[in-house]
């Protein structure tokens, strides 16, 4: 096992589970050799050689690697049939903190077949041809979750400085107790960016696609142009557009991706400031975040757009 290469155990597909449950696996390499093989599985040539029923020991794999980098317990990951009811669950991957299990559609691990929110409800897509890149982008969208609720608590029990991201999640939760429930319901079904917009989404997705730049950039140095990262490409700056283009539709105002998250959350700290006065200057003074921080400027001319 020392010497086994990701050929190798292509070759022993049904020995996957086995070779990763083996100790010589866990204890006979380090972290990150074992990162640079299962790595190499998600590049599109050799993820095209995976059967789809062997995706789960992959993404588990991965999973226990990052959980390992990261200090923390290894969620379980859980394929779901197609029967289990998704009326209320949109999702294609989810956390569940509580049992410590990552759950995924079985249609969207074996087949790529996606859920998309759009404005007019739930809408399937086939992502087959990049669902190497997907899936690692999903699993590391829901680590940073992971992480970040672990490591908040941490410091708040231990008084230790947040990191902007933190801060910024922390006020979020807060100032979701004085807003309307129903229209959170509506963020998630008529309005993607309002969704992308929470910085607990916000943050998640920009961790994961930087993430897996890093990961395909390394893939692509040793073998060469990966099709499915580039068709991931595409479509993770085509949603953006998108969102940038639903935004001026429903605001009448072009902005950038960046530029709307500003704007969205100085709009939740004006109107929770609003109702609650100087308990909320006072949350905000706590947390250190400041207003100023999240105006728009225009960067020719140096003038404060926002007024």
């Amino acid at each position: 096992l020392k010497d086994m290469d990701t050929q190798q155990i292509l070759v022993n597909q049904e020995k996957m589970v086995d070779i990763f449950r083996d100790n010589r696996w866990k204890n006979g390499m380090n972290i990150y050799q074992r990162e640079k093989i299962i790595t190499e599985f998600f590049y599109y040539n050799i993820w095209q050689q995976i059967n789809p029923e062997n995706r789960i020991y992959l993404l588990q794999e991965f999973e226990n690697i990052q959980a390992k980098k990261q200090e923390r317990d290894a969620y379980r990951i859980i394929v779901l049939s197609e029967e289990y009811n998704f009326d209320q669950d949109f999702f294609d991957m989810k956390v569940d903190y509580v049992a410590k299990k990552i759950y995924l559609r079985r249609n969207y691990i074996e087949k790529g077949i996606k859920q998309i929110i759009t404005k007019y409800g739930i809408e399937k897509c086939d992502i087959s041809n990049r669902l190497n890149a997907e899936l690692l982008d999903g699993i590391i969208h829901e680590a940073y979750h992971i992480c970040s609720k672990q490591e908040i608590r941490e410091k708040i029990r231990t008084k230790k400085p947040l990191n902007i991201d933190e801060k910024e999640i922390i006020l979020w939760l807060k100032m979701q107790f004085t807003t309307n429930k129903q229209n959170n319901n509506q963020i998630i079904k008529n309005q993607r960016y309002l969704y992308r917009m929470k910085p607990q989404e916000y943050y998640a997705f920009k961790v994961a696609k930087h993430s897996v730049d890093i990961i395909f950039n390394k893939l692509e140095r040793k073998f060469g142009i990966d099709i499915g990262y580039q068709e991931y490409l595409q479509a993770y700056y085509k949603e953006i557009h998108e969102l940038e283009k639903l935004y001026e539709k429903d605001k009448n105002e072009t902005l950038y991706y960046e530029e709307i998250y500003k704007r969205i959350f100085l709009e939740n700290i004006e109107r929770f400031i609003s109702r609650t006065g100087k308990k909320g200057e006072k949350m905000l003074s706590i947390l250190g975040i400041n207003q100023s921080n999240y105006q728009i400027y225009n960067s020719e001319i140096g003038e404060n757009i926002e007024k």
